[in-house]
């Protein structure tokens, strides 16, 4: 228990009086620093400029390409090595990155209403197709399927058969008669 309920706000407001003085007394002392030929103030008493080296501008520039070429956005579905050729590609060509950055500012992904518009607008779909001669194992089901067969040889008229959902294996699978 305290003797004092306002101990800890007294403390603090001693100990910040007695720190003030010393700041502002540390502010107003004159020092006197040697610099460099060609330092100027340009006539403002708070401002002061030295002269720039060759390190200055080289330094300048290398950390400006650096981080240009480290805030590249990758496309979707970029590989590694494509992104790291695009980002040296920035380094040497400073307009490769900010022509993707446009690109990604125009898609407008950012306003898209659902997650397929989104993907659709940055160029993140994809479509897998399978060989003619894929079939599924025994058993398997495959969702949300489209299937369309090729023409008969003999009738040369199509077939197509399309289904959406969940499908059994396709082994055993009779074609609808063609249409005609």
């Amino acid at each position: 228990m305290k003797c004092f309920p306002y101990s800890d706000s007294l403390i603090t407001a001693l100990v910040s009086f007695s720190i003030i003085p010393l700041v502002t007394a540390a502010a107003l002392q004159n020092v006197t620093l040697p610099l460099p030929k060609g330092t100027s103030n340009h006539g403002d008493p708070n401002l002061l400029c030295t002269p720039t080296r060759w390190t200055d501008l080289v330094s300048f520039y290398l950390l400006n390409y650096v981080a240009h070429a480290a805030t590249v956005i990758a496309r979707p579905g970029e590989r590694p090595f494509e992104f790291a050729v695009t980002v040296v590609g920035c380094l040497l060509f400073p307009t490769i990155g900010a022509f993707r950055g446009i690109e990604a500012m125009m898609s407008g992904a950012v306003f898209a209403k659902s997650q397929l518009q989104k993907a659709a607008r940055t160029g993140a779909l994809c479509m897998l197709v399978r060989s003619p001669d894929w079939r599924p194992a025994a058993g398997e089901r495959v969702p949300h399927a489209a299937l369309q067969y090729p023409p008969p040889k003999e009738t040369g008229k199509c077939t197509s058969l399309t289904l959406l959902g969940t499908l059994p294996a396709l082994t055993g699978l009779r074609l609808p008669s063609p249409i005609t």
